[in-house]
């Protein structure tokens, strides 16, 4: 059986609603015109709410670069960002957990 890919779905609001978008590679700043989250309908930036994680674990910051208040996420549906340990409305940037990042919770 082939590993899964990573992929983190982020959704504007609780239980999977909302605005949504795909993120399969490191995005260091939602809120940049050309990121993963900018769409006809907007950015995600500072708007997310719920998340599906997928392949791998992924750790989210509140800040653009991968700065401040590092999370790391297993993979799993999360219908409230909260139930990840995240602050709701505060994800930057997110990545492909490295060495160094803090352990999943």
């Amino acid at each position: 059986m082939a590993e899964e890919l990573p992929e983190v779905i982020l959704f504007e609001h609780r239980f999977f609603r909302g605005r949504h978008i795909h993120v399969f590679q490191d995005e260091p700043n939602l809120a940049d015109p050309g990121a993963a989250g900018a769409s006809s309908t907007g950015l995600l930036n500072d708007f997310t709410s719920s998340m599906v994680v997928k392949g791998k674990n992924w750790t989210f910051f509140e800040d653009k670069n991968f700065k401040e208040r590092p999370v790391t996420v297993k993979p799993d549906a999360y219908k409230e960002v909260e139930l990840a340990g995240l602050r709701n409305d505060k994800i930057t940037s997110l990545r492909v957990t490295k060495p160094g990042d803090p352990p999943p919770s």
